[in-house]
């Protein structure tokens, strides 16, 4: 209690007041505004929070100059056109289910949907045919394979990739070729990959893949494609080594999208093809020609990407078996590719359950590092002799489930030791992305945090097509805390400023990013392919030859 004496001046008590006063406001002000304005201040976003710890991240992670890089051996025109539209067009879709024959770029159609709203959409397809079995199939033999075996990924918005028999193929090609929306791009996981490089800064990347014509206009100027001998065709077309490009049919679909009574719950892709250039790995040997070519110039490449296996999902057991066995002459010879040069494996989708296990048991012990998703992991992981989790429970896969199948893969071929060994597994899915590295490996790669926090950043960027991430136009769709060590155990929280984390768990170190999904996705083709090739540049070691 303030007290005056009976003498004070009233100027002097009025002076005396006030300080108190201001004293006062000084002390509660902070707490009246909080306490009155705490419903209308809003804190920031958990997704401005993970984007500002991303690009923190970014800022200080170090680049590696990227000089020679190769990649093999697939590459393609893709040609890429709405899934409905196509359906629709053929007769395969039921008008009440799909979009009606737009025309529209996928991404427009979702950007639709989601302005609309999906209730609304799905009051528009109340009447509903009853449920079909919907079937995988290893190759596409008739119209109803093709019909039966999208709607089977389509209802579970998994990425997929079939091959087509020659009759089929050609429908299907025709009727794509005529729709009045479709896009012409570079493909193959090689191809796209190669490119990434080549945009990345790399300054010479050797690219073992089909190309023709068209595909050859639109490669990097940094891409370098070897020259074939077994076919005859115009040598003075710049940079092909084909006659015609192999096309390959990428079949977007928005998130909402209906398709004879199913729902796609993300958007994605389905990819057809008849391409036997690539799925009998006809560069493979032009492209070790170039490369051994160029090692014995002393131009060692900071690291070989492999890919395209996955196209021999439908081959003969004999072609498969000796397309493994050229592979391996090249990785176990160090002449053709010394133990210096790291090798990187991208997979890719399969069904043939004994291929898949072959590629365990023979390839993947001899690499370096491997680049998958969630369905190549779950394909995998079963081949392998996975018994916890069951192949459904890779569709949309918890952290958890993940951490374990991948400490599974590595375990089993981390037990042949032949002169390489794999030392790093990258694993993107829409909703976060997971490197694993053994504990003893921190000289073989960079930094682990760098690496998957720029796989993640990719992603965001190429699906909503701009550098500068917005994040009103993104989401955080994975669980605000994950389990790490032994079950339950101690959880990580995502955080501002710790969005990225890394820990051991036995032998091995986990680093985890959440990806800040893009509400309506403008590019998902090639998107895995982007993640991996700039995750993988990113975490290329100081100490490359």
């Amino acid at each position: 209690m303030l007290v005056y004496r009976e003498d004070t001046p009233a100027s002097m008590k009025t002076i005396i007041s006030l300080s108190v006063l201001f004293v006062l406001l000084a002390i509660f002000y902070p707490l009246l505004t909080s306490f009155f304005l705490h419903d209308t201040v809003q804190s920031p976003s958990i997704e401005s929070q993970v984007l500002g710890a991303l690009l923190s991240v970014e800022n200080i992670s170090t680049v590696v100059p990227c000089g020679l890089v190769a990649v093999g051996y697939n590459s393609n025109l893709d040609l890429i056109v709405n899934a409905l539209d196509l359906m629709g067009n053929m007769g395969l879709a039921k008008p009440n289910f799909d979009h009606g024959k737009s025309t529209k770029h996928p991404a427009e159609v979702s950007a639709e949907i989601e302005r609309e709203g999906i209730d609304e959409e799905n009051k528009r397809h109340q009447h509903s045919e009853p449920p079909a079995t919907w079937i995988d199939a290893e190759r596409l033999s008739n119209l109803t394979d093709f019909r039966q075996v999208f709607g089977y990924f389509f209802q579970t918005g998994s990425a997929a990739e079939r091959f087509a028999d020659a009759d089929v193929w050609s429908k299907i090609l025709t009727r794509a070729s005529q729709l009045e929306h479709k896009i012409y791009f570079t493909g193959g996981n090689a191809g796209l990959i190669a490119n990434r490089f080549a945009q990345e800064g790399c300054k010479s990347v050797i690219l073992g893949g089909a190309v023709g014509g068209k595909l050859s206009e639109l490669l990097h100027p940094s891409v370098v494609v070897p020259q074939r001998t077994d076919i005859q065709y115009d040598k003075a077309t710049a940079r092909s080594n084909q006659a015609e490009d192999e096309v390959h049919l990428i079949m977007e679909y928005p998130r909402g999208a209906h398709f004879n009574g199913l729902k796609a719950p993300r958007a994605n892709r389905f990819i057809v093809h008849s391409d036997t250039t690539n799925a009998e790995l006809k560069l493979m040997q032009p492209f070790h020609t170039l490369l051994t070519e160029k090692i014995s110039q002393g131009q060692f490449p900071q690291v070989v990407v492999i890919s395209g296996f996955h196209l021999l999902d439908v081959q003969t057991s004999e072609m498969q078996k000796s397309s493994i066995d050229a592979a391996l002459s090249y990785f176990t010879d160090d002449n053709q590719l010394p133990r210096s040069v790291p090798i990187h494996f991208e997979l890719a989708s399969m069904k043939n359950g004994e291929f898949i296990r072959s590629l365990a048991e023979k390839l993947l012990p001899r690499v370096d590092s491997i680049g998958l998703n969630e369905q190549e992991l779950g394909s995998f992981y079963l081949a392998m002799g996975g018994k916890r989790y069951t192949l459904e429970q890779f569709a949309h896969p918890e952290v958890r489930t993940v951490l374990d199948a991948l400490q599974f893969i590595y375990n089993v071929v981390s037990r042949t030791r032949s002169g390489r060994h794999v030392t790093r597994i990258h694993f993107h899915c829409l909703q976060y992305h997971i490197l694993l590295t053994p504990n003893d490996s921190k000289d073989s790669w960079g930094s682990s945090p760098a690496a998957v926090t720029a796989g993640s950043l990719t992603a965001t960027r190429q699906a909503c097509d701009n550098d500068n991430i917005q994040q009103k136009d993104t989401e955080l769709q994975v669980s605000l805390s994950i389990e790490k060590g032994e079950y339950g155990t101690e959880d990580i929280l995502l955080e501002g400023g710790h969005a990225v984390h890394s820990w051991k768990e036995g032998q091995v170190t986990f680093s985890f990013a959440p990806v800040l999904v893009c509400k309506v996705p403008l590019k998902t083709v090639g998107l895995g392919d982007a993640i991996s090739a700039v995750g993988l540049l990113r975490h290329l070691p100081f100490t490359s030859k």
